[in-house]
């Protein structure tokens, strides 16, 4: 076989993460072989058939990075990603057959964030030599030089790559920095009290998405303006999909558990939770939420769904005064009370026979407490939050 490099002025604009992407500058350049005697070209010689990558903190979602840098560089590689091995978490394999043969050269995919020279030599010192593939955010120039020059593979969301395979070479650079993923702020946005309380209108109130942004709004108690921040997130998270009156849920039940996750850190301490003691009595024998008033939350409320429970303590969320409730159920301030008064935050329901907070709330109450027998409890609610 007769290898003849030949390098190729980049002519056509790869795709770019950004909104506005930019035309090929000069200075950007791609290079290829011919192979076996005919020119392969560059977007039909390689597939990649199944990416792998290496779990890493401090980055944003590894199969985000992945697909952003397919898409990027697809006008010049064909890549086909599948669904990951389920046997090793976190481990994806890597087949590239460049050349088409039965016998795939198998690669490991490394998602990092790339910013130094020092941080390609480690590496390039720690990686298996030929057997891994380096997905990043963005190569610089110079860096990607660097790649070249040690024999690092790697491909970028911008659409820079050096790919070096038996049978072929392929080398992009020079492609500008592709603006920041929201995917970053709409995980930061899990945070936003606002957020959670536009979640949680969703997931307990069917058909809320297809209704208008004033109508959403109002039924998760935050303003229009935030009402579509937060839905952006939602989408961007790929909890919400479609646009307008055309919205719809996607997997609403990793959406409930996410909700239940970041509830007791984001949004609870915004409800103003107080103790309270009964004076004089058994609060078992006394409280008693009317439904509309108050409902119970918390471990009452899971005995109420499951009757498999033993409540230690009382919780009520309320959408009445405090002093109301305090003269109701004769309770008085104590830090080390039995019942915990926390404000509603979701609209005012209709007298009902339960008198609880929605199950996905009383889920979340459980898993909060760090107790066993709370956590057994909210795994009978699972089938319960959407």
């Amino acid at each position: 076989m007769v290898l003849v490099p030949t390098v190729l002025e980049s002519s056509r604009r790869l795709p770019s993460v950004s909104k506005h992407p930019s035309p090929v500058r000069s200075g950007q350049f791609a290079q290829a072989v011919f192979a076996r005697g005919r020119c392969v070209d560059s977007h039909l010689f390689m597939k990649i058939l199944l990416f792998t990558f290496r779990e890493q903190p401090g980055i944003m979602n590894k199969r985000e990075v992945i697909d952003r840098a397919l898409l990027a560089i697809s006008p010049a590689l064909s890549m086909t990603l599948l669904e990951p091995d389920t046997g090793k978490r976190g481990i994806h394999r890597v087949a590239v057959d460049p050349l088409r043969t039965r016998e795939p050269l198998v690669l490991v995919a490394d998602v990092r964030k790339v910013d130094r020279r020092s941080e390609l030599s480690w590496f390039a010192a720690n990686a298996p030599r030929g057997a891994s593939l380096l997905v990043t955010h963005h190569m610089t120039p110079a860096l990607a030089e660097e790649c070249r020059q040690k024999g690092i593979a790697f491909i970028d969301t911008a659409g820079n790559a050096n790919l070096q395979f038996p049978g072929c070479y392929v080398f992009v650079s020079g492609r500008p920095k592709p603006s920041e993923p929201f995917a970053v702020k709409a995980h930061s946005a899990l945070r936003s009290a606002s957020t959670l309380r536009v979640m949680f209108a969703f997931l307990t109130q069917p058909g809320l998405a297809t209704a208008s942004m004033r109508e959403i709004a109002q039924a998760s108690g935050v303003a229009v303006g935030t009402t579509c921040g937060a839905i952006g997130s939602l989408q961007a998270l790929g909890f919400l999909a479609g646009g307008s009156r055309r919205r719809r849920l996607l997997a609403a039940e990793e959406m409930a558990l996410t909700w239940a996750q970041h509830y007791p850190v984001a949004l609870r301490d915004k409800l103003h939770p107080q103790r309270y003691s009964c004076v004089g009595r058994d609060w078992r024998k006394t409280v008693h939420p009317d439904g509309v008033r108050e409902v119970w939350g918390g471990e009452v409320a899971a005995q109420i769904l499951t009757n498999y429970l033993i409540p230690e303590t009382g919780r009520l969320y309320t959408w009445a005064p405090r002093s109301t409730l305090m003269q109701a159920h004769r309770l008085r301030p104590d830090p080390r009370g039995d019942i915990e008064i926390l404000d509603a935050f979701w609209p005012r329901p209709g007298p009902t026979v339960e008198n609880t907070a929605p199950p996905l709330l009383v889920y979340a109450d459980l898993m909060a407490m760090n107790d066993g027998r709370c956590a057994e409890v909210a795994r009978c609610l699972e089938n319960r939050l959407v």
